[in-house]
């Protein structure tokens, strides 16, 4: 059946269209009754579906049109009305000539029941002639139906202009508790446009990036970003945002003053007031400190393994050069006593002179070990350590050749510790001797002594050492540095990059004799610019000041 359906509403249009046509209906639209005339009048339908309020002509006019109309009078029509809903709207749509008269909303089912009905009445008699009512009736009815529902819309009108009066009343205090919400937001936020264009800044944005409102409203929020992939990025980010998610993510920021930090983005769509995607708020966090806070931490659990792993070393190592030293006396005793046996022609006696010679570089050995694993006699003084270095530098320009030029620094004040002196010319020795054959050809050393002070925080950077203040005694290198796969295997005992030439024991000893005196050593290299060793030494409580 050819189904008529009159409504300006293209929803109800739709849904009318979809389920007549669900029930096998060949379905004509119309936007008001005077188009649907104008339909009719090259179209024939069975039945006629309409809504009553519409523009230029309402549904009323038009079913009063089609019963004048001799040849449209047959066609039943089906009043489908969401505005005129009382009983003397009912009664007004019977006198025009209406074959039902049906509330909005209506479940399908029902709707189709009806419009079955109506359908099947239409075919087997032709529809009863509306009542005679006369023209003057019609227009008093239609008059009276027609002020009451402006009166209605006034009612309804009057009540939204109060609620808007009200909402007005509210929006200055909304909007101060917004705007103060806003500006009190620690994060910087920052509001962009669809196409990426700084809308709106709170203050903590100009605190955090240094630029005023003025400065960054209108322009593209690239200005902010320290790369211009990070700026795309966050662009492809964006396309696949919508109002169920958000995006975090960190990101490298620039100030206006060119600096660069690490900001962590959160990321929202805007909506306007019809759903429609108008922009994007971002919130930006400076977490630059957690970062360097998060390195710091990763620093400080490898110094702490690097130290347990070294503990370990040295229990190791004392172990055995302990055992061992109670067996080289045995060698050394009973080559002693050979060698007071034999004479110097006889050959038994070079036997045992290599034998006896031998045992001496083995005991040599065990005391590097025993310095190793802190478990050696030391002889402690009170120095200073300027002395110490002072006295030694004679020495060390012959240790380390003519290539190496040798540079020392001292303070203007001495510093006191309580040391073993040969056991810190030792220190000196192996690492002005590592230093050299770093340079192999040729460069400078650097000894520089100086006072150091550790507070709380910069303890916990150094981990092994309390706070307060210590001698500082720094050698310096411009040599090859050392590789990263090397560097946390370097105070290993018998770890050595230099071959069959190296015993792998001066650095491991330095540290024992550094850690048996209360402090630390520390390492900083950069392959092919050189190397710096720190080492450090508890002042006299006498000078902690």
């Amino acid at each position: 059946m050819d189904i008529l359906i009159v409504d300006d509403r293209e929803d109800n249009l739709y849904f009318l269209s979809s389920l007549m046509k669900g029930h096998g209906h060949t379905v004509h639209l119309a936007a008001n009754g005077a188009e649907a005339l104008n339909l009719l009048g090259r179209q024939q339908v069975a039945l006629v579906v309409s809504d009553i309020l519409m523009p230029v002509m309402d549904g009323f006019q038009l079913c009063r049109a089609l019963k004048a109309d001799k040849r449209l009078a047959e066609i039943p029509v089906i009043f489908y009305t969401a505005t005129y809903t009382g009983p003397q709207d009912e009664e007004m749509a019977m006198k025009v000539g209406a074959s039902r008269f049906v509330i909005k909303p209506c479940e399908p089912e029902a709707l189709m029941r009806i419009v079955n009905d109506v359908l099947a009445e239409s075919r087997l008699a032709r529809p009863a002639a509306p009542p005679v009512v006369s023209e003057e009736e019609v227009l008093k009815l239609y008059s009276e139906r027609l002020v009451r529902k402006l009166e209605q819309k006034m009612l309804e009108l009057e009540k939204e202009v109060a609620a808007r009066k009200e909402a007005e009343k509210v929006l200055p205090a909304s909007e101060k508790k917004y705007r103060s919400l806003y500006n009190s937001i620690r994060d910087a936020l920052v509001v962009v446009s669809s196409d990426r264009i700084i809308a709106a800044c709170n203050p903590a944005f100009e605190n955090l990036f240094g630029f005023r409102s003025d400065e960054v409203v209108g322009k593209s929020v690239s200005l902010i970003f320290q790369q211009e992939k990070d700026f795309f990025e966050v662009g492809e980010i964006m396309k696949t945002l919508n109002e169920t998610n958000n995006s975090i993510r960190e990101t490298s920021f620039r100030r206006r003053d060119g600096s660069m930090f690490v900001g962590e983005t959160n990321l929202f769509c805007l909506h306007n007031g019809t759903e429609q995607l108008s922009g994007y708020v971002c919130m930006i966090r400076d977490v630059t400190a957690r970062i360097n806070a998060d390195i710091a931490r990763k620093e400080l659990e490898l110094q702490l393994q690097q130290a347990q792993k070294m503990e370990s070393l040295g229990l190791l190592a004392g172990g055995i050069a302990h055992d061992f030293n109670n067996l080289l006396a045995i060698f050394l005793g009973y080559s002693e006593i050979m060698l007071a046996e034999f004479a110097r022609t006889d050959k038994h006696y070079e036997y045992a002179d290599e034998i006896y010679q031998a045992s001496l570089r083995a005991r040599d050995l065990t005391t590097q070990l025993l310095a190793f694993s802190r478990k050696q006699q030391l002889e402690k003084t009170n120095v200073d350590v300027c002395s110490v270095v002072g006295s030694f530098q004679k020495l060390l320009s012959r240790i380390i050749g003519k290539k190496v030029k040798l540079l020392v620094n001292f303070p203007n004040q001495p510093l006191p510790v309580v040391a073993d002196v040969t056991q810190l010319e030792q220190v000196l020795m192996n690492l002005a001797v590592n230093a050299s054959d770093a340079m192999s050809e040729g460069g400078t050393l650097t000894i520089e002594v100086a006072r150091a002070e550790f507070d709380d925080t910069g303890s916990r950077q150094m981990s092994e050492l309390p706070p307060g203040a210590y001698a500082m005694i720094a050698v310096i290198d411009t040599g090859c540095g050392i590789s990263g796969e090397n560097l946390s295997r370097i105070f290993e005992p018998f770890f050595t990059t230099k071959g069959k030439e190296g015993t792998g024991l001066g650095l491991a000893t330095s540290y024992g004799i550094v850690k048996q005196h209360g402090g630390s050593i520390q390492v900083h290299t950069e392959p092919g610019k050189g190397t710096t060793f720190k080492v450090y030494l508890p002042l006299q409580p006498a000078t902690d000041s």
